[in-house]
């Protein structure tokens, strides 16, 4: 009997340390079933650096001038997509370590998915600040895009959102969207619903800059 109770003891143990021990945990749970949000921030952990092509980073585990992270072939995207998938448009704010020269610093790139090759490559994310100039661009809010952010249905509803949260949101959608290739200067005129009709002045007018 007592061997029975010690094997199930053991079990038990084994079960447990499984589930709360990963430290991926809160990653695996945000990805849920291997699509990933919108947006995810992810910090290399060490072992992460094991996993690039460039034999500096897998030995000293973090990027430096010698070693750049968005060298094309060995950054950190090629450690990224060994790891996750996402969908058209996703973005990812990876966090890792970088050598400076005297001291290790952590810094943050972005990585944005491409559908069409099936992987993840460090791009710029834009602020979208509101302007009145000509818009160069144009874009119309889709039904998905209202539901990547928290919408429940196809508009932004003026009883949860301010302007200023509009804005926040349309910039995410901006940055996401694959329909229009958006370069830093770029002023894009956005067609979107809100509720009440007219709650939110539309069309609207953004201006990509980098940070």
């Amino acid at each position: 009997m007592k061997n029975h109770y010690k094997i199930f003891l053991g079990c038990l143990i084994l079960v447990v340390g499984a589930f709360s021990c990963d430290p991926l945990k809160d990653i695996r749970d945000k990805i849920g079933n291997g699509v990933a949000p919108t947006v995810i921030d992810y910090e290399l952990l060490e072992d992460d650096y094991s996993l690039s092509c460039n034999e500096n980073v897998a030995k000293f585990g973090n990027f430096s001038a010698s070693a750049p992270a968005d060298d094309d072939t060995c950054g950190i995207a090629q450690i990224i997509n060994q790891k996750f998938f996402g969908t058209d448009g996703d973005i990812m704010n990876a966090t890792y370590k970088f050598y400076n020269g005297s001291s290790t610093i952590d810094t943050v790139s972005a990585l944005k998915w491409d559908n069409d090759v099936q992987e993840w490559a460090i791009a710029p994310v834009y602020t979208f600040v509101v302007t009145e100039e000509n818009h160069n661009k144009e874009y119309t809010v889709t039904s998905a895009d209202y539901t990547s952010q928290g919408e429940s249905y196809p508009n932004f509803d003026s009883n949860n959102n301010t302007q200023d949260d509009v804005d926040q949101k349309i910039g995410n959608i901006l940055n996401a969207q694959t329909t229009i290739e958006i370069v830093e200067g770029d002023i894009i005129q956005v067609t979107y619903a809100s509720f009440p009709d007219g709650s939110f002045p539309s069309p609207r007018s953004y201006k990509a800059t980098l940070p």
